[in-house]
């Protein structure tokens, strides 16, 4: 018998998981070389996520991190990065533009793993609704990358 999801899911992008501080941090500590290093660098993890996953020559390696907050939620990890009060590992959407305006850096991207998808998901039915079609053509739009990876600004012109 074959099943038939009552949801439409529309992958919106993938990202690579992304591991940076505020430009402060990283004057006070110094920059970690190797995924290694996390262990002597104060790290705000999430209780979901309290390892952090690389590639170290073909493998994906899981390194425990440890620091003075354990957050939940994207937003409070970024703020807490900003803030200059440790290191974070986050999905490439929540610090890309922090990043572009150099209010954090990103370190370790030789051993960055893609992170998961961001989706959409809707109810599957005959006819979208006008107002869901509008939505998710602006989800599709914010979230498009150019080839060499950097994203589309200019969506609300």
């Amino acid at each position: 018998m074959l099943f038939r999801s009552r949801y439409v899911t529309r992958v919106l992008n993938r990202g690579q998981r992304v591991t940076a501080a505020s430009p402060e941090y990283f004057a006070r500590h110094g920059k970690p070389q190797s995924p290694e290093d996390l262990v002597r660098h104060r790290c705000i993890a999430s209780p979901l996520f309290p390892v952090w996953p690389y590639n170290m020559k073909g493998k994906r390696v899981e390194i425990a991190v440890r620091g003075p907050l354990v957050l939940t939620g994207g937003d409070a990890v970024r703020e807490a990065a900003l803030l200059g009060l440790g290191v974070v590992q986050s999905n490439w959407w929540t610090v890309h533009h922090d990043i572009a305006r150099g209010a954090l850096i990103e370190v370790l991207k030789p051993y960055a793993l893609e992170g998961q998808p961001i989706s959409v998901v809707y109810p599957h039915t005959r006819r979208v609704p006008h107002k869901l079609r509008v939505m998710i053509d602006f989800l599709v739009e914010i979230t498009r990358v150019q080839p060499g990876g950097a994203l589309v600004r200019n969506v609300l012109k």
